[in-house]
């Protein structure tokens, strides 16, 4: 019993990939996405804290804040809080 259904289930595969084979040769393959565009790899901002102010004060001006504040900061190079 057990050999016959590996048989038929053997089989069955067998007709699937077949089928996927001659649907692909016959151009009817998977849709294809569009390839994504970047038009520029970053943004580059200028700005000087002010008086009394905090980093976090700056970023939250150019909405920079939540999760993206945290990535920024992990990536971003020692900073000297004198400068």
């Amino acid at each position: 019993m057990r050999i016959r259904f590996r048989g038929v289930a053997g089989l069955v595969l067998g007709v699937a990939l077949v089928r996927m084979a001659m649907s692909a040769l016959a151009g009817e393959g998977l849709p294809v996405a569009p390839p994504i565009l970047v038009t520029s790899a970053y943004v580059e901002r200028a700005d000087t804290l002010q008086r009394q102010e905090t980093l976090s004060h700056l970023f939250a001006r150019h909405n920079i804040v939540g999760q993206e504040l945290i990535a920024l900061l992990d990536a971003a190079e020692p900073i000297d809080p004198r400068r």
